[in-house]
């Protein structure tokens, strides 16, 4: 609204207009105060601009007139606006030239679509289809295009996408003939008879205009959504399918006589579709995007099933061949291709196969360049080109809710986390390890059911799909928005306590997480809740919260004086003081929200790609000397580049004994001094970078640290040592450029970041963590206690009866010398 020239402005301040909306509305939101306050503004001078002589603030008119619905209104329309412009930023973006990923997987998609339609026959597969699976955001639909434009394959493109939903290609027109209802089989042979029918019509017409790149322009008409000459063109086609099923319905020819027609019009379209420049024999898709609606189950079975069937009755051999094609995210991901014994078909069950599904998306980080300082790094711009190529083309000032939402597939649930209203409740195990695995890269059973609602509905990503396609091995990639998403998640009011819940309880009971060592799981918590909280002490003294605040970089100093506190710190001040090109270690920056497992033992160079990317390292089962990584860059500002000159790194081991010594025996450790200094000097023997592997560091030697966790041993404490002075020395640390932290128990006597809000609360969920066993009579906490105490004499009758089940797999040398004594 354009402003008056007003020689008296009287409209309320911002502040007197809270004091007073507040009155009237006492359980207004400061985001409600503030939607509400610029409606006001809007409407004061609306008022002013219709009554020029009026000297009122107006205040009471707009409660009359607006007030809190108004406010509503508002956000409502905002909110709507955003949408629009998000829609707007996919559409474009769905057409913009692709950025090539390292293998061209168009090319590997189309010679997967190939052979399946060149070896199909019903004596050996159940019909022609086959599915497209992977999370979303990965650039699905996108394919399909790019399948039209670069091989020339013509692609009928149909979306069954919700009417409601804000994605992009929008609900087909044809979708409610197939979806709109229980529809029998004979239905379904009806559309494809009269869609081939159709298609041959439109294809002749369309070559007549211009051959050049047909099927692009073909499948163009059929996402198009505006009323243009496309989009009347797309209309008419689906009007025609829809006239001819019509009067084919209507004529009640026999189900035989339908399927008659259904193969001579497939064959005329085959020798039409010949004159394409595609030079294989794979001339046609039948694209079926989003299809989770067709497995939706009405009078006990869903068109899917019909569908399905209709498609054997498509002919098989010839110089020409088609396959059809179901995608879609939000369904089961084996839906499309079931497992045998959960296959709906008798038919399917007898040996018949069903097509190995396509999940090979290399799509990640094809937009991402690498950048040159930590500015860049965590800078929006770069966040954003990391990853799944959704992110760079949703509005960045909407893209951290976006994330949100698919995260937790819950959209008011992720509105109202963003904006702080509402306490928010975590209603299932799989939005907890959702919220989790982006951070902590949490490794999920292959066989539960879990595994496939991760990637069908909270953004995990398919690795592969086994042959029986009963087992679905996925994973949780570094991907710093999802992390920087899953951060804000993690840190709303009372979140954190549910969701570390929800993973004791999913080890313990579900065994859904192979959670592998839970000493380097409870590891990795502890650093995320280190940094998590150094950040926000930092955020509270800016004026700003930043979207990215997760993704920025803090010192060592900060990062520790979180994790141990300000005192214990003091222990490091030897190391913390080293200098290399002219900065101390305290001084140096990490900047890490997220964990990224690899394979490999990596060098200080490349520390600097997990740097740029916000994430430690989770390092490989068996590596010498070290569990947890974090890099750690010795520059003097966040613009300096960073290289190998200045790159150096936190090195973490963590253990999980009740006894910490060499060999793990209380007998042999109880008031061995000797003993257990050998073992000291064993443990920072093995953190050194020459034991680790991580490099020589001879061109560049620079300060490091290691830090020992002993989380299992019940007596507490913090020690500092050097190298030199636990008589320590290698080639390469012969200067003391290490120091050494030994860290004993799990509290918060020893752990600051226990210091806060239901400090309580997770640090008991973090020892119960620690006993998460599986096995049934092992510690308090095993699966066959059920909670109940350990005096318990049943459940002690219990596990002695478990235990002689497997007579050689537990120790009963203890018990044999009790009872002969």
């Amino acid at each position: 609204m354009q402003q008056l020239d007003m020689d008296v402005d009287y409209s309320l301040g911002f502040g007197r207009f809270c004091v007073k909306y507040g009155q009237d509305f006492q359980t207004t939101t400061e985001k409600e105060l503030e939607d509400a306050y610029e409606a006001y503004k809007a409407f004061f001078y609306q008022y002013h601009y219709e009554n020029p002589a009026a000297t009122t603030d107006c205040y009471e008119e707009y409660l009359q007139t607006l007030g809190k619905q108004g406010a509503s209104h508002l956000r409502s329309e905002v909110e709507k606006q955003g949408f629009n412009r998000n829609y707007a930023v996919l559409k474009n973006a769905f057409k913009n030239t692709l950025i090539k990923p390292r293998e061209d997987y168009v090319d590997v998609f189309f010679r997967h679509l190939e052979q399946c339609a060149s070896i199909w026959t019903p004596q050996q597969f159940y019909a022609p289809y086959t599915s497209l699976i992977q999370a979303s955001g990965t650039g699905k639909s996108r394919l399909l295009r790019e399948l039209a434009f670069e091989k020339d394959v013509f692609v009928v493109y149909i979306c069954l996408r919700d009417s409601e939903s804000r994605g992009y290609p929008k609900r087909s027109i044809i979708a409610d003939v197939l979806t709109g209802q229980a529809f029998p089989e004979a239905h379904y042979l009806t559309f494809l008879s009269a869609l081939f029918g159709v298609c041959s019509e439109f294809f002749d017409q369309q070559l007549r205009k211009n051959a050049e790149n047909i099927c692009g322009r073909v499948f163009d008409i059929f996402i198009s959504d505006k009323d243009d000459e496309m989009f009347e063109l797309q209309n008419t086609f689906w009007n025609n399918v829809s006239e001819q099923m019509k009067l084919q319905e209507t004529s009640n020819k026999p189900v035989s006589v339908v399927v008659g027609e259904l193969e001579n019009r497939y064959k005329d379209l085959m020798i039409t579709l010949k004159n394409l420049s595609n030079p294989s024999s794979f001339k046609m898709l039948l694209a079926l995007d989003e299809a989770g609606v067709l497995i939706d189950r009405k009078n006990n079975k869903c068109n899917f099933y019909h569908l399905r069937r209709a498609l054997q009755a498509i002919p098989h051999g010839g110089d020409a061949c088609f396959m059809a094609l179901f995608t879609d995210t939000l369904s089961r991901v084996s839906n499309f291709s079931p497992a045998k014994r959960h296959d709906p078909s008798a038919r399917v069950g007898d040996g018949e196969r069903l097509y190995k599904p396509f999940y090979l998306l290399d799509v990640f980080d094809c937009r991402m360049q690498r950048p040159a300082n930590i500015t860049v790094s965590s800078s929006i711009a770069q966040i954003r080109n990391m990853g799944r190529p959704l992110w760079a083309d949703v509005d960045e000032g909407a893209i951290i809710q976006y994330a949100m939402e698919k995260i937790l597939c819950d959209r008011k649930k992720a509105r109202n986390i963003y904006e702080a209203e509402h306490k928010a409740v975590i209603e299932k195990v799989t939005e907890a390890l959702a919220i989790l695995g982006p951070r902590l890269y949490l490794e999920i059973s292959n066989l539960s059911q879990q595994a496939s609602e991760l990637v069908s509905s909270h953004m995990r990503i398919l690795r592969h799909v086994d042959e029986t396609r009963e087992s679905l091995a996925t994973t949780s990639p570094s991907e710093p928005v999802l992390a920087e998403a899953a951060s804000h998640i993690m840190n709303c009011s009372g979140i954190l306590v549910q969701v570390l819940d929800y993973l004791v309880s999913s080890i313990r009971n579900h065994v859904v997480v192979n959670a592998g060592d839970q000493g380097e799981l409870v590891g990795r918590i502890l650093c995320l809740l280190a940094i998590d909280k150094a950040i926000q002490s930092k955020s509270k003294q800016s004026e700003s919260k930043l979207w990215n605040m997760y993704s920025q970089p803090i010192t060592v100093q900060e990062f520790f004086d979180a994790l141990v506190g300000s005192e214990s710190c003091k222990k490091l001040s030897p190391i913390f003081a080293k200098k290399a090109n002219g900065v101390m270690l305290r001084n140096s920056k990490v900047r890490f929200n997220h964990f990224a497992y690899v394979e490999f033992t990596p060098t200080r160079l490349d520390l600097i790609n997990f740097f740029f990317r916000g994430a430690a390292v989770f390092c490989k089962r068996n590596q010498k000397g070290v569990d947890i990584i974090i890099p750690v860059a010795m520059v003097r500002d966040d613009e300096t580049p960073i290289t190998e000159k200045n790159v150096t790194f936190i090195g973490i081991q963590v253990r999980n004994r009740e006894a910490d010594g060499p060999t793990g025996d209380e007998d042999q450790q109880e008031g061995n001094t000797q003993s257990f200094k050998r073992q000291k000097m064993d443990n920072i023997f093995k953190q050194t970078a020459c034991y680790i592997g991580i490099d020589d560091c001879k061109p560049f030697p620079l300060p490091y640290l290691g830090i020992y966790m002993s989380l299992g041993v019940a007596s507490e404490g913090i020690e500092y040592n050097s190298t030199l002075d636990i008589g320590v020395t290698t080639q390469t640390d012969a200067k003391d450029r290490m120091g050494h932290l030994s860290i004993y128990g799990l509290s918060k006597n020893v752990y600051a970041c226990f210091n806060g809000a239901d400090g309580d609360v997770i640090e008991s969920l973090l020892h119960k963590l620690l006993i998460s066993y599986v096995d049934p009579v092992e510690k308090e906490n095993g699966i066959l206690w059920g909670g109940h105490k350990a005096s318990n004499e049943w459940v002690q009758q219990c596990k002695e009866i478990v235990k002689n089940m497997e007579p050689l797999r537990y120790n009963q040398g203890k018990k044999e010398k009790r009872k002969r004594a």
